[in-house]
């Protein structure tokens, strides 16, 4: 949705709520506080293949060392061993905030 539209829904949402509201302007604030986040485009960057734990290296209380692949480039990646967190090993898959954050593609 372009700018107009997003000033037109919150002129709109404006004039229903101006009562609740002591000068239009921040009726106006309120509505295009609520416009933008109504129109803001959602986050779909997910991994789309749970990375399923498989060979555990080593574990410690808090973490559990595993091989995984590494997205280095557009063109190379890379295998090690990596200390991942048991926080985000849930239900025997790396969380897909911690994959992403770490770059990891696979779990060797």
């Amino acid at each position: 949705m372009n700018a107009s539209n997003i000033m037109k829904q919150a002129h709109n949402i404006a004039r229903m709520t101006r009562k609740s509201f002591v000068s239009y302007r921040l009726a106006l604030a309120s509505g295009l506080k609520k416009a933008h986040k109504m129109n803001k485009p959602r986050a779909t960057a997910k991994v789309e293949n749970p990375l399923k734990v498989k060979n555990i290296v080593r574990e410690s209380d808090k973490a559990i060392l595993l091989n995984v692949t590494v997205k280095v480039s557009h063109y190379s990646n890379t295998s090690y061993e990596m200390w991942v967190p048991k926080s985000q090993v849930q239900e025997g898959h790396v969380s897909d905030w911690f994959a992403s954050k770490e770059r990891i593609i696979a779990v060797l």
